[in-house]
């Protein structure tokens, strides 16, 4: 009875090691044969067309609708347009172009570039279900990246393989191997996206010249899509341009077309033909007209249906009774935000965002943009925490430290005893530093761990940088200022109290050298190992990353502050006369003490954020997910990442978001 039991308990249990060993085994060593390439490559396919169709209804609020947009090739001697392509046939005009099908895609700003590439990635997503499982193998699943984190100089391969790990979590072996073996084809949608508007296009120059010249992906297939003007701003630099390339522009949609898809998006809503009637008349008697220019681009065509759809016959007046361009664009420009959340799937996590808060978050970036001057170059995720205001910061901010002090406090007089009066005093030196680190951060321009927008990624390696003299040159410093500093301050202690024996005297000194030598350590470390922008550029900077790689750093950076001041403290403490009795305590306390100190120091971006988060959570003034609302932004066509910033991708309507906000909050 009893070894029928040990049986079957036997058996119970590697039935459920052996499918959590295999899961582990399949995570640490993936199947990266022929075959196992095959299934990830569908996998991927799965979940590209996924996002995708997530992305189409977004980008036209609902599935079905298919804007009939207008391609035309550039002539390669004259670059004049020449043969027309709809877009519902686009997907098989890139098919039928000779290998290696290499596609550039041109339009000026809100002429349907992000429409363009999304449907031609679902066409070919859907051609490529189609196929035999032999030639499925053999067809490179189409993956639509931002190439703003992107340098233009990092290997390729090595980007976009990490692309598909951050982006749809393929395991980095099997990325690397997918890539490397042409399984996929990269759409790079927003080549302008790569360097700052009012910079030169150093990054899209050097990666047009590196996707030309360099194997294997000078031969290999690959869409881009660009802004014309910014385009012909990189070609006057003296970038290559890209080889064996077809370059198609992006034409305005004719009063036909505007006429057609209105129609049908209101037949789509089963809405009544009064509120629609004089819109489409306008538009078929004065095609040359301020409305028939303004609908011209997708973007502002679907922000008239939505206009349209909820304003009624209002609505409608007013489009027909407008005078001119920009008041017209000005009524339109208030309905994007209906579009983007009329275009969210019911199973998607932004499903929660309703119009007015949304408005009321968007505008309170615009006017943080416009109030400090950084309309052109945009906000990062580590400085979202400006929005709250800095006072309710500061003061969230301090109460978060002494909370965690006192926590920490918590743990060590349950484990090797505290007194709690020293304890109180900790605490309020911390509050007290993050109120002092508050008021530099604020009113100065350091450039330290966590400072002023500039949260650290610890990199062991960087492609084409050497850091290790710096580090060297920091550890050297900190390290002999330290030394001096605490030389002057045994002087004067020894000057003070002459009674005390030199023995003492040294052995205190000794115990300072100990933590100096932690101390440059440490500070090498930080300074070597941690990532200037440039660097975190070339390593494929993403801008939902800042938050997460700055409380990394810290982690690592108290870790090893603790094992560091830890064992000073440890090997100090023995050369203290009356201390061996509590060598072990004193060298915790100050490995615990430091590893603390410098964990609060360099994860304050990650602290602020939180504060932030809290504050958002409380007043509603933004999305108390920060992080996840500007991704949905970005991915509803309001947001854009350049380089690693977020910045509107359409100025006019950052400017219009900040004049209303402005106008409500009077």
């Amino acid at each position: 009875m009893t070894g029928g039991g040990e049986t079957i308990a036997l058996k119970v249990g590697a039935s459920l090691v052996g499918p959590a060993g295999r899961t582990a085994w399949r995570k640490l060593r993936p199947d990266c044969s022929p075959q196992g390439l095959a299934r990830a490559a569908n996998d991927l396919a799965y979940a590209v067309r996924q996002s995708e169709a997530c992305l189409r209804n977004q980008l036209r609020s609902g599935a079905g609708i298919a804007i009939g947009l207008q391609l035309r090739e550039l002539g390669p001697a004259t670059g004049e347009p020449q043969s027309g392509v709809a877009l519902d046939s686009f997907e098989q005009t890139y098919q039928e172009g000779s290998t290696p099908r290499r596609l550039l895609v041109l339009g000026q700003p809100g002429a349907g570039k992000t429409v363009t590439a999304n449907q031609l990635v679902l066409d070919l997503l859907a051609r490529r279900a189609t196929l035999t499982d032999p030639i499925r193998a053999e067809t490179p699943v189409p993956v639509r990246v931002s190439p703003s984190g992107w340098d233009g100089k990092r290997a390729f391969s090595a980007w976009l393989a990490e692309q598909l790990t951050s982006e749809y979590q393929v395991a980095p072996r099997v990325a690397d191997a997918l890539v490397s073996n042409g399984h996929i084809l990269p759409v790079l949608d927003g080549l302008d996206e790569m360097d700052p508007e009012d910079g030169e296009p150093t990054r899209a120059c050097d990666a047009l010249k590196l996707l030309s010249t360099t194997a294997p992906w000078s031969s290999r297939p690959l869409i881009l899509t660009c802004r014309a003007n910014d385009f012909h701003r990189i070609r006057e630099c003296g970038a290559f341009p890209l080889v064996d390339a077809k370059i198609y522009v992006l034409q305005s949609l004719d009063s036909s077309d505007i006429w057609l898809e209105l129609e049908n998006y209101r037949e789509r809503h089963g809405l009544p033909t009064d509120a629609w009637t004089p819109v489409l008349n306008q538009i078929t008697t004065n095609p040359e007209g301020p409305l028939a220019r303004a609908l011209g681009s997708p973007l502002m065509l679907g922000m008239a249906a939505a206009f349209l759809r909820t304003g009624g016959t209002d609505a409608s007046l007013a489009l027909t009774t407008a005078q001119d361009l920009t008041e017209i664009e000005d009524l339109l420009l208030g309905s994007l935000i209906v579009v983007a959340i009329g275009g969210i799937d019911e199973t998607s996590r932004g499903r929660s965002y309703d119009v007015h808060a949304t408005r009321v978050w968007l505008g309170n970036i615009a006017q943080h943009l416009e109030r400090e001057q950084l309309a052109g170059q945009g906000f990062t995720l580590d400085q979202i925490w400006r929005i709250a205001g800095t006072r309710k910061c500061l003061t969230v901010h301090a109460l978060l430290a002494t909370l965690a002090v006192g926590g920490a406090l918590a743990v060590l007089d349950t484990s090797i005893g505290v007194d709690w009066s020293i304890a109180a005093t900790t605490a309020l030196i911390f509050a007290t530093m993050a109120m002092l680190a508050y008021g530099i951060d604020t009113r100065s321009q350091i450039h330290t761990p966590g400072f002023r927008g500039a949260p650290e990624r610890f990199a062991w390696k960087v492609p084409g940088h050497s850091r290790w003299r710096r580090g060297l040159r920091g550890a050297v410093i900190v390290c002999g200022a330290s030394l001096v500093t605490f030389a002057l301050i045994t002087g004067a202690a020894w000057l003070l109290a002459p009674a005390t024996s030199v023995q003492v005297v040294a052995s205190l000194y000794l115990l300072f050298v100990s933590i100096a030598v932690a101390f440059g350590i440490i500070s090498g470390l930080l300074v070597g190992f941690t990532t200037t922008f440039e660097e975190r550029v070339a390593l494929g900077q993403n801008a939902r990353r800042p938050i997460r790689d700055g409380q990394l750093t810290a982690l690592l950076a108290g870790l090893t502050a603790f094992f560091l001041f830890g064992g000073a403290g440890t090997v100090a403490a023995t050369l203290v006369p009356g201390n061996q009795n509590h060598v072990v305590r004193i060298g915790i306390h100050c490995g615990v003490w430091m590893a603390f100190a410098v964990w609060f120091v360099v994860g304050f971006t990650g602290q602020r954020y939180l504060a932030a988060m809290l504050i958002f959570k409380v007043t509603g003034i933004y999305a108390s997910r920060p992080a996840q609302f500007c991704d949905w932004a970005c991915r509803a066509g309001i947001l854009r990442v350049n380089v690693a910033n977020y910045q509107f991708r359409h100025a006019t309507f950052q400017r219009w978001l900040a004049n209303e906000h402005s106008t409500m909050n009077r």
